[in-house]
């Protein structure tokens, strides 16, 4: 499931139009997405998923150079040239010609975005934004969690002053609207929260917030994951 939100077109202002935004949920890099494949069960370890990736850019690049074109289910790869040539006889120059490589989708992304579901949300905060929620704890599904459970938060503009207890990681009860505030931080910076949550905290749906008081700024800003959390 991909959330997504209308952002007023900035081309087309005032005539209701609007275009769609996809909600950035994570970025995995290559060290991440090797962690991934080998966690699969397949008993494959790192080092090898590690150095047949390697392997594969090497040979892209290597062929790239001859001038050969990448067609993979992933992704397709051609070379293309830039600027303009003054008369049959011209010679390539770096100076006024650039020579770059034009990517489009393979057959397996196209078949990912015919598959995908999306779901529309309120349109996120643009200052701070909660783009996912993991439980280090142990591996659970439907955003359901624990008591005592260390949820690992990753976005946008995260980093708050603990020692202000208007600011934190907060969880917001739907139905009392009690609020407990994360007190056991593990790390904090601008775009990683680690954190625990409260023991005592009562069971339900919770909203999960994140306040803090931005630099140039003169009152607390609000971010909160679109999705409710639920303490079982």
């Amino acid at each position: 499931m991909i959330p997504y939100y209308l952002q007023e077109n900035p081309f087309q202002k005032g005539k209701e139009k609007y275009i769609g935004k996809a909600v950035l949920m994570e970025k995995l890099d290559a060290k991440e997405i090797i962690s991934l494949c080998a966690a699969r069960g397949n008993k494959i370890p790192e080092y090898l998923v590690e150095s047949v990736l390697k392997r594969f850019e090497e040979i892209i690049e290597e062929v790239l150079k001859k001038g050969i074109a990448i067609n993979t289910p992933l992704i397709n790869i051609q070379p293309s040239l830039t600027g303009t040539f003054e008369g049959k006889h011209d010679k390539f120059d770096n100076k006024r010609h650039q020579l770059h490589f034009r990517i489009s989708e393979g057959t397996l992304l196209k078949r990912v975005a015919e598959e995908s579901e999306l779901f529309k949300i309120v349109p996120p905060s643009t200052l701070i934004q909660i783009h996912s929620v993991k439980n280090l704890s142990s591996p659970t599904s439907d955003y359901q969690f624990e008591p005592g459970s260390i949820l690992e938060l990753k976005g946008k503009s995260l980093k708050y002053n603990k020692q202000d207890k208007q600011q934190g990681v907060f969880l917001v009860n739907e139905e009392s609207q009690k609020e407990y505030r994360m007190e056991l931080t593990i790390k904090s910076t601008k775009s990683y929260q680690m954190f625990q949550i409260p023991l005592d905290i009562e069971k339900g749906s919770y909203l999960l917030e994140i306040r803090c008081l931005p630099p140039r700024y003169t009152s607390i800003r609000h971010g909160r994951f679109y999705k409710a959390i639920i303490i079982i």
